[in-house]
């Protein structure tokens, strides 16, 4: 599965090292920790929710296991909120 993003701006609070996404069709802001900022960054279109996982795993050194199934309920949760589009 290839997730999507659709348009939204982002913006970047170094104060607080949260990111912001701003939903350009549903005038709502999401705010994201730093993992979460990581893995809207990846989700460009082109990867997979396997190579995502790859990334973040070897980032930080955490369990598969653990990050798949973050990884999976986050993109899952940017869906509900229609910044992501699931084939």
């Amino acid at each position: 599965m290839i997730p999507k993003p659709r348009p939204a701006v982002v913006h970047e609070l170094p104060e607080t090292g949260e990111t912001v996404l701003c939903d350009l069709e549903g005038a709502r802001l999401v705010v994201l920790n730093a993992v979460g900022a990581a893995v809207w960054s990846l989700l460009d279109g082109t990867r997979s929710i396997d190579a995502i996982v790859d990334v973040i795993v070897e980032t930080l050194g955490a369990e598969r296991d653990v990050v798949r199934r973050d990884v999976e309920a986050f993109v899952a949760s940017l869906a509900a909120q229609g910044l992501v589009d699931l084939p």
